[in-house]
């Protein structure tokens, strides 16, 4: 369930403008510490080196 959270955050984090509280509130995290936690552990990034990284692919 963990895996599909992330994955889905990380759709978000490319695709829309929504900040990261927002992402975690859509795809179910409640905690925001948390999420920071997770994120980088499962996609081997801070979120915003994430967002900043799909920003320049795009």
């Amino acid at each position: 369930m963990k895996k599909v959270r992330i994955h889905q955050a990380s759709r978000l984090l490319r695709t829309s403008e929504m900040n990261i509280s927002q992402v975690a509130f859509e795809v179910g995290v409640d905690s925001l510490p948390y999420f920071t936690k997770i994120f980088p552990k499962e996609m081997g990034l801070s979120i915003s080196k994430y967002r900043e990284k799909s920003q320049l692919e795009q």
